[in-house]
């Protein structure tokens, strides 16, 4: 059993804070706001945090927040809480721009990535890729 910190507070937060909770892990969620979670932590038992709170508790840090709150999120959680620790990156980089044509737009390049930009905003972060997630290990 670990203990796993999941920063944010949108529904993808809730579906991993319980799937967390239904394989026996113990969860934290973390929000710049945690009283608006009171009844979420209420009905499923998972404590409310901070940022700064859940990573410091946290054994695996998730990341579920806007993907241009990425960094921000992690600045919050602070970077001596992350050290030695896994940290799944489920962000997109997707614009806050609507959709042209039907498509959303990102707001990184073709030539660089979201995860590429919280590596040069902690790098003594390293970060490995799996299909459809990015996950983030400290050294």
């Amino acid at each position: 059993m670990h203990r796993v910190g999941v920063l944010g507070s949108a529904v993808v937060w809730q579906t991993l804070a319980r799937g967390f909770q239904t394989h026996g892990h113990d969860v934290c969620i973390g929000s710049r706001t945690p009283a608006k979670l009171a009844d979420f932590s209420s009905t499923t038992g998972i404590h409310a945090a901070t940022f700064t709170e859940a990573a410091s508790w946290a054994e695996i840090v998730v990341l579920a927040v806007h993907g241009s709150t990425a960094e921000e999120a992690l600045r919050l959680a602070g970077a001596d809480h992350l050290a030695g620790k896994i940290v799944i990156d489920t962000t997109n980089p997707i614009s806050d721009a609507p959709p042209v044509d039907g498509v959303l737009q990102f707001f990184t390049g073709p030539n660089s990535s979201l995860l590429e930009r919280l590596q040069a905003a902690y790098p003594h972060v390293r970060t490995a890729i799996r299909p459809r997630t990015r996950i983030l290990y400290s050294l």
